[in-house]
């Protein structure tokens, strides 16, 4: 529809959903805005792309919301977070986006408020 870019092989029912509403659209209005095209093609990347690498990796295809509570109450996941509470510049996040920074410190991406170098100099230890 937008790129040339073969379709995901099961596609979710939000990718078909859209799939088929731009493609109405795109008869009658021409033109799609650009902020819905950015977020479609997002959504057709993470589907041909990033979602088969975590199912194979693992990652399961679907969550179950009814363990999510159990899990994140879990010992196992208590133990991750009050580690990454007490000692968060030891993260593998954390350890990256330093990284990241230290090889370019003056780029324009650090300019926002929000970017990991201000929000990096906050954090104690």
């Amino acid at each position: 529809m937008f790129c040339n870019e073969p379709l995901p092989k099961c596609p979710s029912p939000h990718f078909e959903h859209d799939s088929r509403g731009f493609a109405k659209r795109q008869r009658v209005e021409r033109e799609i805005p650009w902020q819905e095209r950015i977020e479609y093609c997002n959504r057709h990347r993470a589907e041909t792309r990033i979602f088969p690498l975590g199912l194979q990796a693992g990652y399961p295809a679907t969550i179950d919301y009814n363990q999510v509570l159990e899990r994140v109450r879990s010992d196992e996941m208590n133990k991750v977070l009050i580690r990454l509470i007490e000692s968060p510049c030891s993260s593998a996040s954390f350890k990256s986006c330093a990284a990241e920074i230290a090889a370019a410190p003056n780029s324009r991406k650090w300019s926002s408020e929000l970017s990991p170098v201000k929000t990096i100099r906050k954090i104690p230890g």
